[in-house]
């Protein structure tokens, strides 16, 4: 891969402070810049769209950054969150062929076989989800001196 992987980040949104949700994006957004990836945040690109715009489904346009990644790194560690925004992403990443690392921390939902179906590799922690998804992607990527 020549030019830097991009990451599509996906979390949980629903219910939650879209302030919280923006700050988990640029906290990870640093660490996968640190290791010679870019994070797509599709919570953050909600504020590019263009309102009414007919072709500017939320769902459709999610998919489309989707389709634009390299790799896809989800977050699942709110425990008892549903989660179905994510399942969905990682279920169009699987039919996409598009590597997917999952991070779990204690919410025991490595157990899911769905999950386990769908997904690449799932982990417990943040930064095993990183490093694995960079070795996946073929990494490790300069991180430009």
């Amino acid at each position: 891969m020549d030019a830097e992987p991009i990451v599509y980040f996906a979390r949980a949104v629903d219910g939650r402070r879209r302030e919280i949700v923006l700050d988990e994006g640029r906290a990870i957004a640093a660490e996968v810049a640190s290791s010679g990836m870019r994070l797509l945040d599709p919570v953050a690109e909600w504020d590019t769209r263009v309102p009414g715009d007919a072709t500017d489904d939320p769902v459709q346009a999610d998919l489309r950054l989707l389709h634009t990644a390299d790799g896809v790194l989800m977050d699942m560690t709110v425990p008892g969150h549903q989660y179905i925004g994510c399942i969905c992403e990682l279920t169009y990443a699987h039919l996409w062929q598009l590597p997917s690392v999952v991070w779990v921390a204690d919410t025991g939902l490595e157990q899911r076989m769905w999950l386990r179906h769908h997904a690449t590799v799932i982990v417990r922690k943040q930064s095993e989800a990183i490093d694995t998804l960079a070795a996946l992607l073929g990494g490790p990527f300069a991180t430009g001196d």
